[in-house]
Formats: C-alpha cells, sequence, structure tokens
C-alpha cells in the first residue's frame, strides 16, 4: 500500500478498517506493506532507492 504522509503504521491501520478489504489474504494475514509514495513518483533517482528499500520491507515479511 502507498501512503503520501504520516506514519505508516497509521495508513495501515486505516486500511485493515475499509470492509470490502477485510477479505484480502494480506489484511487478513497481516502481510500489508506501507510505502511511501515518492518513492514510486515521480520517476526520479529516489525511485532507484525505492527498489532497494522495498526489497528490504519483503524480506521482513516472510
Amino acid at each position: 500500500m502507498l501512503y503520501s504522509f504520516g506514519d505508516p503504521a497509521d495508513a495501515t491501520k486505516t486500511l485493515k478498517m475499509i470492509p470490502a478489504l477485510q477479505s484480502l489474504s494480506a489484511v487478513r494475514n497481516n502481510k500489508v506493506l506501507a510505502f511511501p509514495f515518492p518513492y514510486t513518483d515521480p520517476p526520479t533517482p529516489l525511485s532507484i532507492e525505492g527498489v532497494s528499500v522495498l526489497l528490504e520491507k519483503l524480506k521482513e515479511l516472510q
């Protein structure tokens, strides 16, 4: 899940409260990953760094 500002834990909590998303396995299994939007758009050198950050976060979920 991408978020733009604030605490990633708050963004994740808000996402988990959306009834339509309760059936998603990531929500049910507490595997939602909050990822800062600036790592994805606009495409900049920060986007390249974002790939490394995303890989590390994915490892944490395993």
